[in-house]
């Protein structure tokens, strides 16, 4: 028999919405509300409110300390923790424009680099936050792994080192 289960994932942690912000209602969005403990948890108390389904917090790695941004999460409601969003960036610069890339409505704003290479990085925070969720909250909350995996071994990787499940994206899109 198959079983459903249904929660949300929120990415507190996009890294390419323009900076400075456009509108007023723009600050702090994105990767600066994950990069700010205060506001992570406000926003993780307001979901957690407003909904009966857990949800899962996922977590920039664009930050000193994913353990203080993860604990933010929990205390404001989140279920369980996933880690990690894409790494800010700058892809390339366009050699004829000479403009930084990515480019998005003719300006330059960093963009969100994943796959393969931001692997150890991942595996890093998984770590951190998989001690974290051990020695402080008694492992009562659930942990995703992501970033670069492409394989079963990279898989079993993020598991050994405490995730509890682990999702993959980027291979898919290069996976025929």
């Amino acid at each position: 028999s198959l079983s459903l289960s249904l929660s949300l994932s929120l990415s507190l942690s996009l890294p390419s919405l323009p900076t400075p912000p456009k509108k007023p209602s723009e600050r702090k969005m994105g990767q600066a509300m994950g990069q700010d403990c205060a506001l992570l948890e406000e926003v993780s108390a307001w979901v957690a409110a407003k909904t009966k389904l857990p949800f899962w917090a996922k977590l920039t790695p664009n930050i000193t300390s994913v353990a203080d941004a993860g604990r933010a999460a929990l205390r404001g409601g989140a279920r369980g923790l996933a880690a990690i969003n894409t790494i800010n960036s700058i892809s390339g610069v366009d050699l004829e424009t000479l403009r930084p890339q990515p480019c998005v409505e003719g300006a330059t704003t960093p963009g969100g680099y994943s796959g393969p290479a931001v692997k150890p990085i991942a595996l890093a925070k998984v770590a951190a936050l998989a001690g974290m969720i051990k020695s402080e909250k008694g492992g009562k909350f659930d942990l995703s792994g992501i970033g670069g995996v492409e394989t079963g071994a990279d898989a079993a990787e993020f598991l050994l080192l405490g995730a509890d499940n682990v999702q993959v994206c980027v291979i898919v899109f290069f996976s025929s």
